[in-house]
């Protein structure tokens, strides 16, 4: 099993990728250890680059931490749509998945959540 964890999560009034805690947890009691995400310490690792988010339908990661990946879906602006991206863990930044060329998901209507099966 994980022997430490890392806990994301997107910002979205600052359309940002966060981390709360450290990476990874050392599991640490608080207030003593701050990379624990039990803590609630947010670090902010970047911009999305997304302009106008409205909201954030939903997120997920999967993959071992060496090869973890990303999936955000927001609407943007006034749309009732949902659009993927693909998030960096290490940068924050959100873009189309490889070969998409419109991001637009739902058949018109806006996701509630994402989850990723492995």
């Amino acid at each position: 099993g994980a022997t430490s964890t890392a806990l994301f999560a997107i910002d979205s009034a600052s359309a940002a990728l966060t981390l709360i805690g450290g990476n990874p947890a050392t599991g640490g009691a608080c207030p003593d250890d701050a990379t624990n995400p039990n803590c609630g310490n947010v670090t902010s690792l970047g911009s999305l680059g997304i302009t106008d988010l409205s909201d954030v339908t939903g997120f997920d990661i999967a993959g071992d931490p060496d090869t973890a990946v990303a999936f955000l879906a927001v609407s943007i602006g006034d749309t009732r749509t949902s659009s993927l991206y693909v998030v960096d863990l290490e940068t924050g930044a959100a873009a189309a998945p490889p070969g998409v060329a419109n991001p637009t998901i739902g058949g018109g209507r806006v996701l509630r959540d994402l989850t990723l099966a492995e």
